[in-house]
Parts: structure tokens; sequence; C-alpha cells
């Protein structure tokens, strides 16, 4: 299976933003792509979000609206990952631990920390940092 590049994930974004596309269609296409594959963060990210436009309802302008937003979030982090890809995804799973302690409690968001430690995707430190964020 050929995986997605930026361009295609960004053309197919742009497809349901001006309406050429369903947003079915996009979130058929995405589908694939949603796990498992060795692919940066943002090639990660933008299939998992496009695979759930389908489960969304399109309600006018609100709907594309927040499609433009997040395809325009999503454009502005791209230079920031390829800036410094190492601090881009750890601070990204930082912010991930902040969220998950938020949602779940402080130690189910450092029992988590303590897992991305021990898969070396984070130092001890990153995930005191968590904390601050």
């Amino acid at each position: 299976m050929n995986l997605p590049d930026r361009s295609e994930v960004e053309r197919r974004w742009s497809a349901v933003v001006d309406g050429s596309a369903s947003s079915e269609e996009v979130s058929r296409w995405a589908e694939p792509y949603c796990g498992g594959f060795d692919m940066e963060e943002l090639l990660t990210q933008a299939p998992l979000h496009l695979q759930s436009l389908r489960f969304v309802k399109v309600l006018g302008g609100d709907f594309f609206d927040r499609e433009a937003a997040a395809l325009a979030r999503w454009r502005t982090e791209l230079p920031v990952y390829d800036s410094d890809p190492d601090t881009w995804n750890r601070t990204h799973l930082r912010r991930t631990i902040a969220a998950h302690a938020k949602g779940r409690g402080l130690e189910a968001g450092r029992a988590f920390g303590v897992k991305l430690v021990a898969a070396g995707n984070l130092t001890t430190a990153d995930v005191d940092a968590a904390r601050d964020e």
C-alpha cells in the first residue's frame, strides 16, 4: 500500500473544505491510513481526523469553517515539525500527557508518561515538564 504524502492529504482535506468532495468520500479514503504505519505524527493525525468526518453532521457553514480552521492549524504545524521533528514530537507527547491527566486524573497521566519513557519516546524530565503544561 502506498501511503499518502502531505500534498495528497492536503488535497483531500481541501476538497472537503471547498465542497468538491464529500466528507463521507474523504473519510472513506482516509480510513486505510489510520494506524499501524511508520509515518510522521502529522501524517498520522490527518487521516485520523479525516476518517472521523463521516461521523460528524454537516450543517452548513459551521462545518466548513471548522474544517478550514483545522486544515490551517495542520498547515501551520508542518514547518514547526520540519524545523525540529524531535522537539515537536516531545512537545506533542507532553501535551498529550497533560490532556490525559486533566481528563483522567494525575495518576493516569503519570502512568501514561511512564509508558512513554519505557518505550523510549520521552525522558523522565519530559514527563515532569508535562505536569506544568
